[in-house]
């Protein structure tokens, strides 16, 4: 009888087909995953199934009833862990112990996209930080946002992950006191410190990305950058989730539309949200000419348009 601790470490890298080595090498063994949540380890299961086809040879067991049992061979990631547990034999994979720091504390995002949706659903490790930084409500957006984002970029033939990553991270600042964004600015971006203060937080949540979640795909990074103000020239994955955040279906408006359109035609889609957006600034008295980087997307996204809507 074989027992993995740590089974949730699929999320990184190379683990998920160590996992599908033991299952092959041992088909007649019985396997238990052990994991702190069911969920988790059912994505897992789900995982491995599209990798190696089914098995039946494997149980997913919480890590209290797994010391009820003896292991002939229990893999894991740290001794110490393995202590309370009951085994003929182990081994530790030592590599493993900074893989379950880097999952922790979002340093590596190469999880199966499938995965990462699970993640967010169930607010499990980095998404489990992004909760923590925002209302409950403003945490459904952002996954729902994130999934949009994922959808319309998978649509273009565009990474998937990446739209969805930076949809889970766009608004990962914005509950953040306004002074405090204002500063965070002024250290990191100058030449934005007076914008907006509504427009703060996409400077803000770059940083925090980068320094609390260590995310270092910069086009990633743009993208949560330029999604509230936007800029002249934008990257499909820019216009991506900037269209995901005005069309994601929590929104308290119709969206139907511009989400059916973003799958067929991405820069149609964009022109409707900024359309959209210029008669909302209108109907409210708020001027869009505030801040240099949004008169550049209108007018290079609109061109005379952009005055006359």
């Amino acid at each position: 009888m074989i027992g993995i601790v740590d089974s949730f470490l699929p999320l990184v890298d190379d683990h998920l087909s160590f996992l599908a080595g033991v299952i092959k090498k041992n088909p007649n063994e019985p396997i238990f995953l052990i994991g702190p949540k069911m969920e988790e380890m059912a994505t897992i299961v789900g995982e491995l199934q599209k990798l190696i086809g089914r098995f039946s040879n494997v149980s997913i067991i919480s890590s209290s009833r797994a010391k009820k049992y003896s292991f002939t061979t229990l893999y894991c990631s740290q001794k110490k862990m393995a202590e309370s547990f009951r085994a003929d034999h182990i081994v530790v994979r030592t590599s493993l112990a900074s893989k379950r720091e880097k999952v922790s504390s979002g340093a590596s995002f190469h999880a199966p996209i499938s995965m990462l949706e699970a993640m967010a659903d169930q607010e499990l490790f980095f998404c489990h930080d992004i909760r923590s930084a925002m209302s409950k409500e403003r945490y459904g957006h952002t996954v729902s946002v994130a999934k949009t984002a994922r959808a319309i970029a998978e649509s273009h033939g565009i990474d998937g992950r990446k739209a969805f990553l930076a949809g889970m991270l766009h608004d990962v600042a914005k509950d953040m006191p306004k002074d405090r964004q204002r500063k965070m600015v002024h250290r990191y971006f100058p030449r934005y410190e007076f914008y907006p203060g509504f427009s703060l937080h996409q400077f803000a949540s770059r940083i925090v990305a980068e320094s609390k979640f260590h995310l270092r795909d910069r086009e990633i990074l743009s993208a949560i950058q330029w999604h509230c103000t936007g800029k002249g020239r934008m990257t499909p994955l820019e216009i991506i989730v900037y269209v995901a955040d005005k069309c994601e279906p929590t929104r308290p408006f119709p969206t139907k539309e511009i989400e059916r359109e973003a799958h067929h035609d991405l820069l149609s889609a964009f022109r409707m949200v900024l359309r959209d957006q210029i008669r909302y600034l209108r109907r409210h008295n708020i001027d869009y000419h505030t801040n240099a980087s949004s008169i550049a997307m209108f007018h290079h996204y609109l061109g005379e348009d952009a005055e006359c809507h």
